[in-house]
Formats: C-alpha cells, structure tokens, sequence
C-alpha cells in the first residue's frame, strides 16, 4: 500500500511538473530525462559525480573523446603529436564557438587546464600537467613533470571539459550554475532539486541536435522514473531500479536498454575513525557480508560480482584476485581476538537511493549476527557527499565508476593519499607502497609493468580492506519506443546527441 502511494503522488508530481506532455507540441522537440538526482554544480572543476556529469556532458567538450572500443577520437583537437613521452601537442579545429558566441582559442585550453590544477577535487586527474602554452590561437603544447601512460584517456574525462575563460571570469563563484560550454546544448535554466533546462545549440561544430529541449528532471524515487515513463511524462529514465526492469520489458511502448558499464559498488570505510582504523575489524565487517546474497535479493543478478576495485574490461582488471568471503565465523572470532565481542557500534551511510538503501539494510541484518550494532542514516545526495569530504561517515554505501577505460582512474582518486577526499578517497585511505605502485604505474608506458603494479595494489587493497568491492552493476536505462539512437555509455554519463524522435 506505501508503493501504490507513493506511485500515485509521484504521477501527480510528475503531471503537474510537467502539465502537458511538452514532448507533443507541434512547435518544439522537448526531451524529458529522469535522473536519480540532482547536479551539484556545473562547472567541471568544483564536482566529481555522475549526476552532475550526466548533465555536463550534454554542454561541454573535450579536446578528445573516447569510443566504444576505449580508443581515442578527435573532438575539438582535429589532431595531436607526443612530442615526447612528457610534452604534446593538440591542434584545435577552427570556427567552433561557445555558447556566448565567442570562438575556441588555445588561450581557452590553457585557461581551463591551469584552473583544473588549482581545484582540490579534479586536479589528480592531470596531475602531472607542469606547463600549458598557447603556441598560436589554434595550437597547445602541454608539458609534464613526468611521463604519464593514461593521459590521453584523462583528457576525456568529464573534468577535463574544455570552460570559456571569459565567461567563466564575468561569473565567478556563480560559474556553476551559469555554465558556458561548446556542446550540442546550451544551458537554459536550473530549479535546483527539480530540473536543468537545456536548449539546442544551432552552432555546434558537428551539426545542431534534432532535439530542440532537453528537461532533465530530479526524480529520486526509481518507481517514480518508470511511472513517467508508463504516462509518456518521461521518454527517458537513467538507472532503473533493478525490481523495476521486468516492468519496462512487459511494456509494449517501452524499451530496457542494459549494457555492462565501468562502475563498481562497495561498502567503504573510514579508515581513520576507529574501530575502522584497524583493518582486522575491517576484515570482520566484510567477512559478515554475504554478497551474493545482495546480489539477488537487491541487484536480481542484474551484476557480477566484484573481485577487487578495477572492472571488468577496464585496462589493468585481474581475474587472479579472489572476492573476500562470506565467513561469519571468522568475523566473530576476529571481534573476540580483538575484545571487541559484541562491543562494535556503527552507523551506515547512505544516499537517497532504493537500491543503496537495501543494500545497507542488508548488510545491516548480518552485521547484527556477528555482533555489531548497526544503524543506517539515509541523506540527500549534496548533503552525502559534503558529509564524506568532511570524513564524518564510518561506513559508507557508494559507487565508483571508470570514465577513461584505464586502471589509474579506478585506483588513483580512490586511494592514493594525494586525492582529496572530495576526489574520491572517501575512505581516507593512505599506504606508501600503494602511492608508490601507482605513480610507477602512471609514470611508465611499458604494459607489462603497468598490469604488474596494478596487480599488486589490487592485492594490497584485498588485504588492507578499505572497502568491500560488491558487486559491477549494469547501466539500466528505458526508453519510450519513439526515442531512436539513444545510446548507453559504459562510462556512466550518456549523451543525449545524435538522439531523435
């Protein structure tokens, strides 16, 4: 009866944000998408999640991009030269514009890069960048401090999206919710905590979209994404619940699009709040959880389950690595061994998301059959990732995924102990011979040394447990029928470009 309520609020919610299906209107193509939560900001250099780059990838560019084979393809760079192992150099294609009619120069390029430096939550994904010089309006060099093997692949990373210096100096600390890119559309307008209005960009380099609007609305409740797409309120909703899916297949006006991408769920630590400072009672907690069991009781099989942080298909990914156990024996006698038998008490963080919060419920039921009291604490996305930058949380249940298809993203911002907590190191996590192997992993172009490192790290990680890898999820997306070439990216953040009805 709670669902059935909840149902029937969320469809007047949605009929009245929306009142006539705008996607219907003779004198515009609007597209509304349903994301499972709003953007924190829009400006590449003050964020680092998926919903925020969900919107930001339909505004800006990159100098490159990357295909569905990971290889990498010209954007606004036409081409590039590795002069040497530590100094490139991009050539930009003439003419593009962004949105306030002002034309890409390479001064852009340097401007953005300097910035990205500068930000505690970006800058480790160019890290090694040491100089950026504009050779001529159309041309940039960018110099390293040392060799870096995935660079290519950082530069089309999301926070790498090339920003308009002069729209970015008129709005200063406003620059996030006024965002100025080089897309196929241009930001319109922002509700904060219901939707970000987007609109075509008729000047964009590749041809203008067949899409004249896109509504990206905030619908947290994921029953609530498939009910407007049942209504025809929503032609598209990101990340359907995993008890949703048979739901959109039974629907004859709807299509399920599922495809393995490069994401990986875990519960994470703190690991310097005790008692998680000390890994042993880190191998306890993870040794209490049963993943299978979450697997299908929450994902319903709709993953694989995960044997260490890097995924499945991306550069540097080990099968040799086996997942942690599920030993609830083991656990009670590593908290006895301790003098810490039914002593631990902990709290469980969580986004407002469904399946996150099953998952802690889950893990909050066999927490208590070895002993540990665990209660769980659900906040709004922004307050969640506030609260964990701060290092406030104990254990937490969250997400990574890989945008650039190389191990370095899947380990660096996750666990070296020069990533900011806002990065990625939500765990506070910090082992000098994991620093080690992955700025040696960074730094050489040699393969075998590169998989030999990450190989390593991953088995320091399995043993240092500062998370539970879960399980790597599949992106799951509807679509009403009359949507044609949407398509899912394996990185998480998918374009609306080239989408038509």
């Amino acid at each position: 009866m709670k669902r059935i309520a909840i149902s029937i609020l969320s469809t007047i919610f949605l009929l009245t944000g929306c009142g006539e299906k705008e996607n219907k209107k003779n004198e515009k193509k609007v597209l509304i998408v349903a994301q499972s939560a709003d953007a924190k900001s829009l400006d590449p250099h003050a964020t680092n999640d998926s919903p925020s780059s969900g919107v930001m990838v339909q505004i800006y560019d990159n100098l490159v991009g990357v295909d569905k084979n990971l290889k990498i393809v010209p954007s606004l760079a036409e081409s590039w030269e590795e002069i040497s192992p530590i100094k490139y150099e991009f050539t930009l294609k003439k003419g593009i514009k962004f949105h306030n009619g002002e034309e890409l120069k390479a001064s852009d390029v340097v401007f953005t890069f300097n910035r990205m430096l500068k930000s505690p939550r970006v800058s480790h994904i160019v890290g090694p960048m040491k100089k950026i010089i504009a050779v001529s309006d159309y041309v940039v060099q960018v110099e390293l401090s040392n060799p870096f093997a995935p660079m290519l692949h950082h530069l089309a990373h999301p926070a790498s999206f090339i920003l308009n210096e002069k729209a970015v100096n008129e709005n200063k600390e406003k620059y996030g919710q006024n965002p100025i890119g080089t897309g196929p559309f241009k930001f319109k307008s922002w509700t904060p905590g219901d939707r970000v209005i987007l609109v075509k960009n008729e000047n964009y380099f590749k041809g203008a979209s067949d899409i004249d609007e896109v509504n990206m609305r905030v619908v947290i409740e994921a029953s609530s994404r498939v009910i407007g797409l049942e209504t025809g309120e929503v032609d598209i909703a990101i990340n359907i619940a995993p008890v949703d899916l048979n739901q959109i297949k039974s629907n004859k006006d709807l299509t399920l699009l599922e495809e393995n991408g490069f994401g990986m769920n875990y519960l994470g630590f703190n690991t310097v709040k005790p008692p998680f400072n000390n890994k042993n009672i880190r191998k306890a907690v993870s040794h209490a959880v049963n993943v299978e069991d979450i697997i299908e009781a929450v994902v319903l099989n709709a993953g694989t389950r995960a044997n260490s942080p890097v995924p499945k298909g991306v550069f540097g990914h080990t099968d040799k690595i086996t997942p942690i156990e599920w030993n609830p024996e083991l656990s009670r006698e590593i908290l006895k061994n301790e003098g810490l038998e039914n002593k631990v008490k902990t709290k469980i963080w969580t986004n407002d998301d469904m399946t996150r919060l099953q998952i802690a419920q889950i893990v909050q039921a066999q927490l208590k059959e070895v002993g540990i009291d665990a209660s769980i604490e659900s906040l709004e996305w922004g307050a969640f990732l506030e609260g964990t930058a701060r290092e406030e949380h104990e254990i937490i249940v969250l997400g990574w995924g890989n945008v650039t298809g190389d191990a370095d993203y899947s380990l660096y911002p996750v666990f070296n102990t020069a990533t900011d907590p806002s990065a990625g190191r939500r765990t506070v996590y910090s082992n000098k011979k994991v620093d080690e192997l992955l700025n040696k992993a960074r730094e050489t172009t040699d393969t075998n040394t590169r998989l030999e490192s990450y190989k390593q790290v991953q088995e320091i990680l399995k043993d240092d447990v500062p998370l539970l890898p879960l399980y790597y999820p599949k992106y799951s997306v509807g679509i009403n029928n009359k949507i044609k070439n949407f398509k899912i990216s394996p990185m998480g953040h998918h374009s609306i470009y080239g989408v038509t009805f």
